[in-house]
């Protein structure tokens, strides 16, 4: 869990109803990126309990991101999601977050 002095919940409070796309960088123990994946969809809520939950987009599924994710505004474009080929138009906000392999 992330530190709840290092937590900015005004921009996740911002992020709730909003479209994230979220890289995920598969790690070794080395931290060594050896997959990547991607998914799409809008924030429904965020709290310390669950962290960002994502509706993801084309499913009925919820995502839940740890608050440790680095998450930024996203720039105005086009985003291809390398693992399906999909284009993402216009996200609202990009988040990367590294997983360690075990």
């Amino acid at each position: 869990m992330a530190d709840q002095k290092l937590v900015d919940w005004g921009l996740f409070k911002r992020m709730v109803g909003k479209h994230l796309l979220v890289g995920v960088d598969i790690e070794d123990d080395r931290g060594k990126v050896v997959e990547r994946r991607q998914f799409h969809g809008e924030v429904v809520r965020v709290s310390a309990e669950e962290g960002i939950v994502v509706q993801v987009d084309g499913a009925s599924q919820l995502k839940t991101l740890p608050l440790s994710v680095k998450v930024f505004a996203a720039k105005p474009g086009h985003y291809l999601l390398c693992s399906s080929g999909e284009v993402v138009e216009d996200p609202d906000y990009v988040a990367r977050w590294p997983v360690r392999r075990s």
